[in-house]
This record gives structure tokens, sequence and C-alpha cells, in this order.
């Protein structure tokens, strides 16, 4: 959670590129990504917020960036009001606008990695929460992200759909995914 990678980690993905296209996703907005990546990001595709904000050559070509509407960003705001309501969390650090993502953690993005990492590893906390409040829109999806997350984007514009969306107009056939 908003670590650098560590050298065993940059070692293996130098391997991968000497062959292959890699191409690195996350929820986490670019800026997050370039420091996480080290000297990596300029080598790497960004597919930042879940894949919506695509970046090639260190972030100097976008491929694509589809950021929610006003509209999208009142709805989510006003299903995190209705959480906080149900479910006492801190007032700061908890709500970031990414721009095509907007993610809540539940104890904040910033907080000790020991309390992030136990908060709720299986997402089982999250899940009575949000059937409790359930998020009720036609154009936006809450996925459990991480450990304390929930992260809102548009329906549909999730890591899976940008991946195929890469591949078709690259015209590349086989893709192999490795994630947490």
């Amino acid at each position: 959670s908003r670590q650098q990678i560590d050298n065993e980690m940059l070692q293996l993905l130098l391997f991968l590129m000497a062959n292959h296209e890699v191409n690195i996703i996350s929820g986490a907005h670019e800026t997050q990504m370039h420091w996480q990546l080290r000297s990596l990001n300029e080598r790497v595709g960004l597919f930042a917020q879940n894949g919506n904000v695509v970046y090639r050559d260190g972030g100097q070509t976008i491929l694509w960036k589809e950021e929610l509407t006003i509209q999208q960003q009142a709805t989510i705001l006003t299903h995190i009001s209705r959480l906080r309501d149900a479910y006492q969390f801190p007032q700061y650090d908890t709500v970031e606008i990414r721009g095509a993502q907007i993610s809540l953690s539940l104890v904040g993005h910033h907080a000790d990695y020991e309390i992030k990492k136990n908060f709720d590893p299986m997402g089982k906390r999250r899940k009575v929460l949000l059937d409790i409040v359930p998020l009720e829109s036609d154009d936006i999806e809450i996925a459990i992200g991480g450990t304390t997350c929930f992260d809102y984007f548009p329906r549909g514009k999730n890591k899976g759909f940008n991946i195929k969306r890469y591949m078709k107009g690259s015209n590349i056939s086989e893709c192999h995914y490795v994630g947490d």
C-alpha cells in the first residue's frame, strides 16, 4: 500500500521488459504510480485509475483519459456521506478525487501501514457496510480495493475492460495478467 516497488520486483520487471511489453495497471493516481515505480515509469505503460487514464513513454503520450462527470462525482460524494453517517470514519485523508476515479479509505489513505494491512484484508467489513448502504447508480461502479478502500469509477470501466480495450486497439492477441 503506497510503497515503492522493492529491488526484487524492480529486477523482475526489468527481466520481463527485455522481451515483453509491460504495462502496470492500478487504481492509484498516475503521480503516485510514478513515485511507486521509481525508474521504471518511463519504460512501462501506466494504466492509472483502473486503466481509465493511460500513459505511454513516461507520460509523454496519453492514449486516453476518461474522467468522471460532475454528476457522477456528486453521486459518489453523496454515497460517501451516507457511508459516513452509517460508519464513523475520520474526516481527514479519506477521500481522494483522482479524476477518473474517487477512492475512499475508511482509515485514511496515509494511515500507518500496519493499521491498513490489518483493517479488512478480506473485504468482509466493507461488504457488510455496502449491504447496509448500497450504491444506487446506473453509471457508477464501486469496488472493494486493497484493505481499506472503496473505489468508485464509471460502470464497466474496470481494469479488465481497459486491458481488453488496450489489447484490441494495439492488436495484441495474448496478455498475461498478474495481480493481488
